[in-house]
C-alpha cells in the first residue's frame, strides 16, 4: 500500500507534522539526519509514555516505531514473521551495546 513515509527516519508525514508542531522545530526536514535522530527520540518518548513502554524494551520500540502506536497496540506485529525477526535482532544488538557502554571506564 502507498506509504508517506520519507526521509532518514521513514516517518509518515502526518506524524512528522505532529513532531514538528509539539517540539516547535518548525524547521525540521525528514531529509536531515539530525532532524531525522530528534525525530526518532521523539517518537520513541511518545511511546514509553502513551504505550507504557520500557526505555530498556529494544524490541517493543523498534516494533511500536515500525507499526505505529495503534498497529503496535493491536498486535499487528504478530502477523509478520520476519518483522518479530528483526525486532529480536535489534534487542540482541542493544543488550551487546548496553554490555559494552557498562564496560566503558568513567
Amino acid at each position: 500500500r502507498p506509504s508517506s513515509s520519507f526521509g532518514y527516519s521513514q516517518a509518515m508525514k502526518g506524524t512528522w507534522e505532529q513532531y514538528k508542531n509539539e517540539t516547535g522545530n518548525k524547521l525540521a526536514v525528514r531529509t536531515r539526519f539530525k532532524d531525522s535522530v530528534d525525530f526518532i527520540g521523539w517518537y520513541n518518548q511518545q511511546s514509553y509514555t502513551a504505550l507504557g513502554l520500557s526505555p530498556r524494551d529494544a524490541r517493543s520500540s523498534y516494533l511500536a516505531y515500525h507499526e505505529g502506536h495503534d498497529g503496535y497496540q493491536n498486535k499487528s506485529y504478530r502477523k509478520k514473521k520476519w518483522l518479530l525477526k528483526v525486532a529480536e535482532r535489534v534487542a540482541t544488538r542493544a543488550d551487546r551495546y548496553r554490555k559494552q557502554l557498562k564496560s566503558c571506564p568513567l
